[in-house]
């Protein structure tokens, strides 16, 4: 019988399953703040391999690749560094066609910030004193503030004035005035500014009045000789009562 020459193909799909994690990563950090970790990657082959490095989750941050000489490891860094409260499940893949995945689970807490308590500020009935607090903003867009104070009676943001907006990737300083209503105790209030794409910076104030011992600044009434004249002197009861 002659040959014939034929063939027959068949269409084969594949499905291949991501591989079990290396193990499981713990990472905790309050928001704003920064934590990081080394894995170590190694090179079975007696070649020089480049590994694409993917991350998966909020707040992670690590190089895109690492080249690894033949048989060598190295350690690999992996930062976390939050900005909005909670947990979450993430991992961090190695990929490279000769040797394949491996990955890491990481189990991420980001905590609430810790809130910022100044110096008490000490100041006369009747006056007032300052102090300067710092907010941060880590992205790179502008972010307008909202603000809560828990004692405006006594405490109060000076500067900026209106709107507090932070601009990209900077810092501002945020002067907070307190203006005393007693002098036989201690004052207390919070202030809180908050965005959305960010945790709360929390600020506990203190302030204590003391009986005045100097001065008010003056004011100068001016008048023709035989003729009177008169201004307001403005004063403010600081008491409660």
């Amino acid at each position: 019988a002659a040959a014939v020459d034929a063939y027959v193909w068949y269409t084969v799909d594949l499905f291949v399953e991501k591989p079990n994690p290396e193990r499981t990563i713990p990472l905790e950090c309050a928001v704003r703040k920064a934590v990081s970790c080394e894995i170590n990657i190694g090179n079975p082959l007696d070649e020089v391999v480049e590994f694409e490095i993917v991350c998966e989750g909020e707040g992670l941050i690590a190089d895109p690749t690492i080249m690894l000489a033949p048989r060598e490891t190295l350690g690999f860094e992996l930062i976390f560094s939050p900005l909005v409260a909670g947990k979450a499940m993430g991992a961090i893949s190695f990929l490279n066609p000769q040797i394949g995945q491996f990955w890491y689970e990481l189990d991420m807490t980001a905590l609430t910030a810790q809130p910022e308590s100044p110096p008490t500020l000490e100041c006369e009935i009747g006056k007032v004193s300052s102090c300067v607090v710092l907010v941060e903003n880590p992205l790179g867009d502008d972010l307008p503030l909202a603000v809560t104070n828990s004692n405006s009676r006594n405490f109060t943001i000076r500067s900026p004035i209106g709107q507090i907006v932070l601009p990209p990737y900077s810092s501002l300083e945020v002067e907070v005035q307190y203006s005393p209503s007693s002098f036989t105790e201690v004052e207390s209030g919070t202030i809180e500014l908050r965005h959305p794409a960010t945790g709360p910076w929390v600020f506990n104030l203190t302030g204590q009045g003391t009986e005045p011992s100097t001065p008010l600044a003056g004011i100068d009434v001016r008048a023709n000789i035989d003729d009177t004249a008169q201004t307001v002197y403005p004063f403010r009861n600081p008491f409660s009562f």
